[in-house]
């Protein structure tokens, strides 16, 4: 209810610049995700655009918005911007990462072996499915789904299997 009375407030001076509001009601700078379907040219890299990448006709974009404030991502993209140079490789068959963490995957089952930070590289937590004592997960695949600068991604399929060999899920 409140943020279409707000962000008419917010543009009611602004130009005729098509385009999408993003407002953070929150105490803190966040950084969200924002998928713009039929937008196949990237945005400028720079406030608040932090990276973005284009699959298909979707721009998937990494906006910072500031503590109890708001962002301004352009509606349609620029032809004339090239994509930006990786900072790192987001994600691979064994490790998914960010400028934060990183998440590497086990590569027996598919779980996840360890979250670690980049500075210390000591094991925070780790993740492993499992239904009943003596059930088991088995690796079926492992794929990198998304490398670009603004999403990685990783998908392991694979079954759990109870003690008497039988697949349960």
């Amino acid at each position: 209810r409140w943020a279409s009375p707000l962000a008419q407030r917010l543009v009611a001076r602004g130009g005729p610049t098509p385009g999408y509001l993003l407002l953070n009601p929150c105490s803190f700078i966040r950084r969200v995700v924002v998928d713009l379907s039929d937008t196949p040219h990237l945005l400028p890299i720079g406030d608040p655009v932090k990276a973005c990448q284009v699959e298909g006709t979707t721009l998937r974009a990494v906006v910072e918005i500031p503590a109890l404030g708001f962002a301004w991502v352009p509606r349609g993209g620029d032809p004339n911007v090239t994509a930006s140079a990786k900072r790192m490789k987001l994600a691979d068959e064994k490790v998914l990462r960010n400028e934060f963490f990183e998440a590497e995957i086990d590569p027996q089952n598919g779980g996840l072996r360890c979250i670690r930070d980049h500075r210390q590289r000591v094991a925070r937590l780790g993740q492993l499915l499992v239904f009943n004592p003596g059930s088991t997960m088995r690796l079926g695949s492992i794929k990198a789904t998304s490398t670009g600068p603004a999403l990685g991604e990783v998908v392991t399929e694979g079954t759990l299997i109870d003690s008497q060999q039988a697949v349960i899920a």
